[in-house]
């Protein structure tokens, strides 16, 4: 697979930020708040963590985050073989299938798998968790439709642009630039995961990709994850 933005986890270790201070502009915490009710409310703060699985570019995959704190774990069908990759907050791990192509699935940087941890796991619900700095960049349009959008920049991490429905409060873009190719991933058809809600089908286009990658969710619920899940396995 060319490149998967939101499966793809890099080699490397770092440490996570200690004591969580997010920085929020004018606007920002009121655009939040929203998003965070429509999706669930005091739900979220209930939860430890989520779990889902669905198919992605004809692929089978399964994916576990930690909302409490960084960690993220993917399981991908891969041609070959499993690939599994991890990364909880200290360090990114991965397990190859023999003969993978690793330039069809390169390995993002650390800071991208820390930014990967945070917007998997819905960071920006719960400032008080992460450091974070965020701004307010206005109001566009895009579909017929209108959004906030947001800069929202995890301590150790990328920013990432996240646009939020004005109608639905609901985030629908994230917008990861690099460089000029920005890449871009549609959020869409919300449902339950348990007693929150999350998107069941993203849609990937730019950043290099030579046509849009799509994934969809078969299935998602809320459940506590076991933190040695995000480790890279002790040999036996």
């Amino acid at each position: 697979m060319e490149r998967r933005r939101f499966l793809g986890l890099a080699a490397g270790a770092s440490l996570v930020p200690g004591v969580a201070a997010a920085e929020y502009g004018p606007g920002v915490q009121a655009v939040l708040d929203r998003a965070r009710k429509a999706a669930g409310g005091p739900a979220w703060s209930k939860i430890a963590g989520l779990h889902e699985t669905g198919v992605e570019d004809g692929q089978r995959y399964e994916r576990w985050v930690d909302v409490l704190r960084f960690g993220l774990r993917t399981e991908v069908e891969a041609p070959g073989g499993k690939l599994v990759r991890g990364f909880n907050g200290y360090g990114a791990w991965s397990l190859l299938p023999n003969g993978f192509d690793r330039a069809k699935a390169p390995a993002p940087t650390m800071t991208q798998a820390l930014s990967e941890a945070y917007f998997a796991g819905y960071g920006y619900f719960f400032p008080s968790r992460f450091d974070v700095r965020s701004a307010h960049l206005g109001v566009r349009p895009a579909g017929g439709r209108s959004y906030d959008v947001l800069r929202i920049h995890p301590n150790g991490g990328e920013p990432r642009e996240v646009w939020f429905d004005r109608k639905s409060g609901l985030p629908g873009r994230m917008v990861e630039v690099r460089g000029t190719q920005p890449l871009t991933v549609e959020m869409a058809d919300w449902r339950h995961a348990g007693p929150v809600m999350v998107p069941f089908r993203y849609v990937t286009t730019g950043g290099g990709l030579p046509k849009p990658l799509e994934r969809r969710v078969d299935g998602a619920d809320a459940r506590p994850v076991a933190r040695e899940m995000f480790s890279l396995p002790r040999p036996k």
